[in-house]
């Protein structure tokens, strides 16, 4: 019979048998979340001046496009293109699974 911290073969070489069944860590996954988080927000810090105002007025601020579109003194078409536009680009950067 084995015991917790007997080592068995595993895909990279011998490891503890307790770590080879492991699931990942909830730090982990924190990091992961966090490292996530921040390639968001440079990506958001490297859109153009409008789209940055625009996303973070609709996404943080949850504000429709007619009151992005009176604070910002633009249509409300524009208000959605560059939040559109914004999008596509963070996409681009991102992929399709972060914004």
């Amino acid at each position: 019979t084995r015991e917790p911290g007997d080592f068995v073969a595993g895909p990279h070489g011998r490891v503890r048998e307790d770590l080879a069944r492991a699931e990942p860590s909830r730090e982990l996954s924190r990091l992961e979340d966090a490292e996530s988080f921040a390639r968001a927000r440079r990506a958001v810090a490297e859109l153009p001046r409008r789209q940055r105002e625009v996303f973070a007025l609709r996404v943080v601020q949850e504000l429709a496009h007619a009151e992005i579109a009176a604070l910002l003194g633009i249509s409300e078409e524009n208000s959605r293109a560059h939040f559109y536009q914004a999008l596509r680009t963070l996409r681009a950067r991102l992929g399709p699974d972060e914004p």
